[in-house]
């Protein structure tokens, strides 16, 4: 059974490094606008990046619970750092400059 585990991981493993190194290198978007006398600039995160933060904390996570835990806690670890990247990204995606 751990053995199952610790091939399902490095297949999972190469799949995301194969997914990442696919993705295509879409720019971020700007857009700008005026708001009372000031102008306002909100900057989007690219895809890649998103990917590129959400995925990192995946591996780091499954990393730590692979160290802690064996394959099933790099998988738990995996999952969870997963979770944690996503949301991370989703609060931080928008930058707003107010010149």
């Amino acid at each position: 059974m751990r053995n199952h585990l610790s091939r399902l991981l490095i297949i999972l493993a190469t799949l995301f490094v194969f997914l990442v190194g696919s993705v295509p290198q879409a720019n971020a978007v700007t857009r700008c606008y005026w708001r009372h006398h000031h102008r306002v600039c909100v900057h989007h995160r690219s895809a890649a990046k998103r990917v590129a933060i959400i995925g990192g904390s995946a591996a780091g996570g499954a990393l730590i619970g692979g160290l802690a835990g064996g394959a099933k806690g790099g998988v738990i670890g995996a999952a969870v750092g997963g979770t944690a990247g996503a949301i991370y990204d989703a609060k931080t995606h928008k930058k707003v400059v107010v010149h």
